[in-house]
C-alpha cells in the first residue's frame, strides 16, 4: 500500500499569504483525487524555511527514514519545505533513499521518470528564481532603531491613520483619531459592514486624509493593531508605544473575531504566474487574478480591477498557455537561449554584491551595538535582541550554467514555467484577447515580433 503524506509550512512573515490550513487543504483534496485517501500530515506555524529545526519538518523526516514501502509527499509550494537550498537537496536526497516522490502542486518538479539529477537540477532553479524575485528587503535594523525601540519610540517615518508623527513622537491627530473611533464602533455595532461604514463616513462628510473614505481604507483602520498602542518593530518584533492608545485590546481582538467569523471565502491557493504581467488593452494597468466558483466548476481569471475602465476577463488557463507556447518557442532557439542566460548571469551577479554589502552592514552593526552596550546607551536585553536580528544567515548564491538552462528548457516540465514566467516584464493583448507582444526583463525585444523596442 502507498503511504501519502503531506507538508505545510507558514513564517513570520506569511501571515497574509496563503494559510498552513489552505495549503494542507489543497494537498487533501488532490491525495483523495488521485489515491482516494488522506495524507499523513506534517505542519509547522510561524516557522522560517531559512532552518531545518523545525519540529513538523525533522518529524516528517523521521517518519521518511521510517518508510518500508513507497510513498508520495504533497507540498503546496516547494519552497515550503524549504528556503535553503542545501537543506532542500539533502531532504530529497533522503526522499530518493526511500522511495518518496515529492509533488509540488504549485511548482511541480520533474515527474517521477527523471532521473534524480534531473530533480536535483529543478530544485536548484527554483530556488535562484526564488532568490532573484525575492523582494529586495530592507537591511538589517540599525543599532539607533534598537535604542528607540528600548524607549517604546516609534520605528518609521510614516505612522497610521489617526496619529501624527512631530518631532519623533507620535501624537494623536484630534479629528483623525475619532474618526477611528467611529468605524470601530460602527463595526462593533454588528450592523455596519465594510461598504455601510464607507457610506456613513462620507454622508458625515468626513475624510481619510483630506479624501473621501474608501473600502480599504476602513479595512485597513479595522486590521491595525497599531491602535492599540502596540508598534510592529519589524526585524525586532512587538512592543509597547510610548503613545497614547486609540481603542483596548479587547475592542480589536474582538473586531478581528467578527472578520474571521463573516469570512466565507477560502483565498486562493492557485499559482497565478501572470501576476502584474498582463497589460489591459484599454487602459493599460496590469490585470489582477480573480476566481469565481458556482455549484458545478471555479472558474480563473486574469480581470481589470479599474472601475472606470470597461474591463477585460480572459481565461487564466488559455491565456498562460499562449504565452508559455510564444515563449518556449522563442527561445529555442540558441541566440534567444543566449539572451536569456546573459540576463539570468546578470541578475545573479547583482544578488552576489547585494550579499556582500549586506555582510560589511552586519559588521557594521555589531560592531556599533558593541559600542552602544559599553556606553550603556542600550540595554543588554536589547542588545542581544539587536544582535539577534544583525545575525540573519545570508544564503549562499547560486550559479547555474548555460547547458543546465539549456536542458531544462528542453525538458519542457513545470519548473521552466516557473523559472522563465517569472523573467516576464510585460505582455500586450489586443480588445479582442489576442496577443501582440511578450516582454522579458533585460530583453528589449517583442518575443512574438523579434523587432526591437522603442521604450526608453
Amino acid at each position: 500500500m502507498v503511504v501519502i503524506l503531506s507538508y505545510d509550512r507558514t513564517s513570520k512573515n506569511d501571515q497574509h499569504k496563503v494559510s498552513n490550513s489552505a495549503q494542507f487543504n489543497h494537498c487533501r483534496e488532490n491525495s483523495i483525487s488521485r489515491h482516494g485517501i488522506e495524507p499523513l500530515r506534517f505542519s509547522d506555524k510561524g516557522i522560517s524555511g531559512g532552518t531545518d529545526q523545525r519540529p513538523g519538518f525533522q518529524s516528517l523526516q523521521r517518519a521518511i527514514s521510517e518508510l518500508k514501502e513507497p510513498a508520495f509527499l504533497y507540498v503546496w509550494r516547494y519552497d515550503r519545505i524549504a528556503r535553503n537550498v542545501n537543506v532542500a537537496l539533502k531532504f530529497l536526497d533522503l526522499c530518493k533513499a526511500h522511495q518518496v516522490e515529492v509533488v509540488s502542486l504549485s511548482e511541480p518538479l520533474p515527474s517521477s521518470t527523471a532521473s534524480h539529477a534531473l530533480k536535483k537540477m529543478a530544485v536548484q532553479l527554483l530556488f535562484i528564481n526564488a532568490d532573484m524575485q525575492r523582494s529586495i528587503i530592507s537591511e538589517n535594523v540599525t543599532s539607533g532603531m534598537a535604542y528607540r525601540r528600548s524607549k517604546g519610540m516609534y520605528i518609521g517615518s510614516q505612522v497610521a491613520y489617526g496619529y501624527q508623527l512631530k518631532k519623533g513622537k507620535v501624537l494623536l491627530d484630534s479629528v483623525a483619531c475619532e474618526n477611528v473611533r467611529l468605524i470601530y464602533s460602527l463595526y462593533l455595532s454588528g450592523e455596519y459592514g465594510y461598504k455601510r461604514i464607507v457610506q456613513s463616513l462620507n454622508e458625515q462628510g468626513k475624510t481619510y486624509r483630506n479624501r473621501p473614505f474608501k473600502l480599504h481604507n476602513v479595512t485597513s483602520v479595522l486590521s491595525n493593531e497599531i491602535y492599540t498602542g502596540i508598534i510592529p518593530g519589524g526585524q525586532f518584533g512587538q512592543y509597547e508605544g510610548a503613545f497614547q492608545a486609540i481603542v483596548t485590546n479587547e475592542e480589536f481582538q474582538t473586531v478581528q473575531r467578527i472578520k474571521q467569523s463573516r469570512s466565507s471565502n477560502k483565498k486562493d491557493s492557485e499559482a497565478y504566474p501572470l501576476r502584474k504581467c498582463i497589460e489591459c488593452p484599454y487602459c493599460h494597468r496590469k490585470l489582477t487574478p480573480k476566481m469565481q466558483k458556482t455549484e458545478r466548476a471555479v472558474h480563473r481569471y486574469y480581470y481589470c480591477a479599474n472601475v472606470e475602465c470597461q474591463g477585460i476577463f480572459i481565461n487564466k488557463e488559455q491565456i498562460e498557455q499562449k504565452v508559455y507556447t510564444n515563449v518556449m518557442n522563442f527561445f529555442s532557439s540558441e541566440d534567444s537561449l543566449d539572451q536569456l542566460y546573459q540576463e539570468l548571469d546578470r541578475q545573479l551577479t547583482n544578488k552576489k554584491n547585494l550579499q556582500r554589502k549586506t555582510q560589511q552592514q552586519h559588521k557594521r552593526s555589531k560592531k556599533s551595538l558593541v559600542d552602544q552596550l559599553e556606553s550603556g546607551e542600550i540595554t543588554s536585553a536589547a542588545f542581544k535582541q539587536a544582535l539577534s536580528a544583525t545575525s540573519t544567515e545570508v544564503q549562499p548564491t547560486l550559479t547555474i550554467t548555460r547547458e543546465e538552462l539549456r536542458q531544462a528548457i528542453l525538458a519542457n516540465n513545470g519548473i521552466v514555467l516557473t523559472i522563465i514566467m517569472a523573467q516576464l516584464e510585460k505582455v500586450m493583448i489586443t480588445t479582442s484577447k489576442t496577443i501582440k507582444g511578450i516582454y522579458v526583463r533585460g530583453l528589449l525585444t517583442n518575443l512574438l515580433e523579434g523587432k526591437t523596442d522603442d521604450r526608453k
